[in-house]
């Protein structure tokens, strides 16, 4: 893994077409994804990642509405990408010295066969993490804190969007 969080492993993975050509996209504009693993502790099976992936939809759902609301439009826009699920079939193969082929299996695996991942797409750029788990704000200004507290307000006091980490473009993609 290229990093880790409190609950999940960050792999650099391509997605591929079925001749095994890289495949660009609108989603996956380099053909390149972040494969997240979660940790044990965090999530053993397809059921235990639908908060995960509920809490995900929630903040793009709200961050659509923020940005296209009066107040979000002093700002930059923020984008939530939505991972995908998946689980491997198969483990990758390779040639050792180019000739002696070598097949991971699962002993030899750090992704688990039919294990659960959340696929998402490479950001490209300098990636921040704007505000922590514990609200701890690390941020170039005022527009993350304000959506915190505008959802605050949307939600009737229910939820908070938070752990919010991207890249800064000509957009806020996190």
């Amino acid at each position: 893994h290229f990093d880790e969080g409190a609950c999940r492993y960050c792999y650099k993975g391509e997605i591929k077409n079925r001749n095994g050509d890289l495949s660009r996209n609108s989603y996956f504009p380099s053909g390149e994804c972040v494969v997240k693993v979660f940790k044990k502790k965090v999530a053993k099976t397809s059921s235990d990642l639908n908060e995960d992936f509920k809490n995900s939809i929630y903040a793009n759902k709200v961050s659509k509405i923020f940005n296209s609301s009066k107040l979000g439009k002093n700002f930059y826009d923020l984008i939530f990408v939505l991972p995908f699920a998946a689980s491997l079939e198969n483990y990758a193969k390779f040639n050792l010295f180019f000739f002696i082929p070598i097949r991971n299996d699962d002993s030899m695996a750090k992704i688990k066969k039919d294990e659960w991942l959340a696929v998402e797409p490479f950001l490209e750029g300098k990636y921040e993490k704007f505000i922590s788990n514990t609200n701890e704000i690390n941020t170039f200004g005022d527009a993350l804190p304000t959506f915190m507290h505008w959802n605050w307000v949307y939600s009737r006091g229910e939820k908070v969007v938070s752990d919010i980490q991207g890249v800064i473009k000509n957009v806020i993609i996190i």
